[in-house]
């Protein structure tokens, strides 16, 4: 997606260097979102496990 900055970088590195694998990562926007429900004093965890 292209709000996620670091995976932006990471495809373009791939495809520059020929290769097709793709990891999704966090988009920014999820990270304004969870910024801005933090500023109301809501605390939020992520949790990060295998699907």
């Amino acid at each position: 997606k292209s709000d996620d900055v670091n995976g932006r970088n990471k495809m373009y590195k791939n495809i520059v260097d020929g290769d097709l694998k793709m990891d999704a990562g966090m988009p920014e926007s999820f990270n304004v979102l969870l910024k801005e429900i933090r500023s109301l004093a809501i605390n939020v965890e992520l949790e990060l496990g295998k699907e």
